[in-house]
C-alpha cells in the first residue's frame, strides 16, 4: 500500500512539472520577440585637454569665508606643475551712517583723531609660514564699484587704482609665523594683524567722518575704497576671513563733580570691508601658467584654483547613438539608463593640499551662466561628483576619484540631435539645504589636482554606458 502511494505521488509530480514547462514555453510563444526587453552596454574613451581659466565670477555672497592675499610662486615646486598664483583685494569700506564725530560743546571737547589701522583676521594660509610677505595698502583713486553690478576676478586694476601716481597709505612686512593668535569667539587657530595707516590718510579720513552721508553710495563717491596687495615674498598666501578699518579717537568731557577735572573717553570706530554694504573683489593672476607644457603630458590633465586651469572633457555622441540604435534595433522605446564617468586622481602625482571635496561637470556652453543662477533643483546642464575612495581588488591600492552619472545630460543632448558634448570639470563649493544644493560657487582656495586622461595607459578616462530598449 505504501509503495503504491509513493508511485502515485511520483507520477503526479512529473505531470505537474511537465505542465509548468509547457506553460512557460506557451508564454514565450505567445509574446512576440519584439516585446522582449533588450539590454546593452558599451565603453568609450574620453578626449580631454587643459583650458586656461581667464576669470571666475567675483563672489557677491555676504558670508564670504575667505579672501586670498599674497602669492605662491616657488613653494615646493608647486608652480612647476600648476603655475604661479597672485591674489590681491579691492574693497569698499562700509559707512556707519549714524556716526557723528564729537563736536565741541559746553560740556565736551571736540574729538581728536589718534590713529587708523587696517585690521584683518586670518584663519589659515598656504605656503611657507616663515616666508616674509610685504603688504601694501593703497587708496582707490580712479573709480569705485557699483553695488548692483557683477564683477570678475580679473578686473583691470588701472580702472580703480593707479599705483604709479599714489604712495601706499600703509606698509607692513610680516610672516605667518609671527602673527598673533586670536582667542575670542573665533577658532583658536585664527590669527590677525594690524597695519598702521599714514598720518596723511588719518587726516583725510577724519575729514570724511566729520561729514554726514545720506547713504552708502554717497560715502563711496567720497571714499572709493582700498586696494591691498603684496610686492615681495613668493611663498605665502593668507586666507582672510574679515577686513576692517579701525579708527581710534578720543574726546574729553567735564566732570560734574569738579569743573577743573575732565574725563578722557577713548573710542574705536570699526568700518568693515564686506559685501553687505559694499563690494569686495578678490583679484587673481597666473603670470606663468604654461598650458603648452601641461598639454604635452598626454596621459594627464590638470586642475588648479583659484581661476587657474580646468579640464575640458569631450564625449562622442554620434558613435554612441549609432551603437545604441544597432543594439536596440527594432525597439521603439530606447533608454540610456546610466552613463558612468570616473575622473581619477593620478596616484603618481603629488597634490599640494587635500583633493577638492567636489567637482562639477558642466556643459562648456552653459558654464558662464551656470554660476549666476540661484535655483539648482532642475539643472540639466551639469552634474556634481563627490570625492570617492575605493580599494582596487587586483592591486590592493586605493583609488581616489570623482564619480558622475551623465545619463540625464546625454539623454538631453541626444534628444536635441547633438553629435558630441564638451564638459568642463570645475572644483566647487556647495551649500545644501538638506540634500538640495542652494548655492554652488567656484572654488577659491589655492590647490591643484592631476587627473588621468583618456590616454592614460593603465586607467584611462572612459565613459561606461548601460542602456535598454523594448
Amino acid at each position: 500500500m505504501k509503495l503504491h502511494s509513493l508511485l502515485a505521488y511520483f507520477i503526479l509530480s512529473v505531470l505537474l512539472s511537465s505542465c509548468a514547462d509547457n506553460l512557460s514555453d506557451l508564454a514565450t510563444t505567445i509574446q512576440p520577440t519584439s516585446d522582449l526587453v533588450r539590454l546593452g552596454a558599451n565603453t568609450y574613451l574620453a578626449t580631454s585637454t587643459n583650458v586656461q581659466v581667464n576669470s571666475i565670477n567675483a563672489r557677491l555672497d555676504t558670508n564670504i569665508d575667505s579672501l586670498l592675499l599674497g602669492n605662491v610662486a616657488n613653494y615646493n615646486g608647486y608652480d612647476s606643475i600648476y603655475g604661479q598664483t597672485n591674489a590681491d583685494i579691492l574693497g569698499q569700506v562700509a559707512c556707519d551712517l549714524d556716526f557723528q564725530f564729537p563736536k565741541k560743546t559746553a560740556t565736551q571737547s571736540a574729538g581728536v583723531a589718534d590713529s587708523v589701522q587696517l585690521v584683518f583676521l586670518c584663519y589659515s594660509y598656504k605656503g611657507d609660514m616663515q616666508s616674509p610677505l610685504q603688504v601694501k595698502v593703497f587708496e582707490m583713486n580712479k573709480s569705485t564699484f557699483n553695488y548692483s553690478q557683477s564683477y570678475s576676478s580679473n578686473i583691470e586694476l588701472s580702472t580703480y587704482c593707479d599705483t604709479s601716481i599714489a604712495s601706499p597709505v600703509g606698509v607692513k612686512v610680516l610672516t605667518k609665523a609671527n602673527l598673533p593668535k586670536l582667542y575670542s569667539k573665533v577658532p583658536t587657530d585664527s590669527f590677525y594683524t594690524k597695519i598702521d595707516l599714514s598720518s596723511q590718510f588719518l587726516g583725510k579720513f577724519t575729514t570724511l567722518l566729520s561729514k554726514s552721508y545720506a547713504n552708502q553710495s554717497e560715502f563711496n563717491a567720497a571714499f572709493k575704497g582700498l586696494y591691498i596687495t603684496t610686492d615681495f615674498g613668493s611663498n605665502t598666501i593668507l586666507y582672510i576671513r574679515r577686513l576692517a578699518i579701525n579708527y581710534y579717537y578720543h574726546y574729553k568731557y567735564k566732570n560734574s563733580q569738579s569743573a577743573s577735572d575732565s574725563i578722557v573717553v577713548n573710542s574705536i570706530l570699526r568700518l568693515p570691508l564686506n559685501n553687505t554694504d559694499g563690494r569686495i573683489i578678490n583679484r587673481f593672476q597666473h603670470p606663468n601658467t604654461d598650458l603648452t607644457k601641461q598639454n604635452s603630458q598626454k596621459s594627464r590633465n590638470f586642475i588648479s584654483t583659484p581661476a587657474g586651469v580646468y579640464t575640458r572633457i569631450s564625449l562622442p555622441l554620434a558613435p554612441l547613438k549609432h551603437d545604441m540604435d544597432s543594439m536596440l534595433k527594432g525597439k521603439s522605446k530606447q533608454m540610456l539608463n546610466k552613463a558612468s564617468l570616473d575622473l581619477e586622481i593620478d596616484a603618481d602625482t603629488l597634490f599640494y593640499n587635500s583633493p577638492y571635496d567636489r567637482l562639477l561637470l558642466v556643459k562648456e556652453s552653459e558654464k558662464a551662466n551656470f554660476f549666476k543662477q540661484t535655483d539648482f533643483t532642475s539643472v540639466t546642464a551639469a552634474q556634481l561628483g563627490q570625492l570617492t575612495h575605493s580599494k582596487d581588488a587586483s592591486s590592493g591600492n586605493y583609488r581616489n576619484y570623482y564619480q558622475f552619472d551623465l545619463a540625464r545630460i546625454i539623454n538631453e543632448e541626444l534628444k536635441n540631435g547633438k553629435d558630441s558634448i564638451a564638459l568642463i570639470a570645475v572644483p566647487v563649493k556647495v551649500k545644501f539645504n538638506g540634500s538640495v544644493p542652494v548655492l554652488i560657487t567656484e572654488e577659491y582656495k589655492v590647490g591643484g589636482i592631476t587627473l588621468r586622461s583618456g590616454q592614460h595607459q593603465s586607467s584611462p578616462m572612459r565613459l561606461k554606458l548601460f542602456y535598454s530598449g523594448y
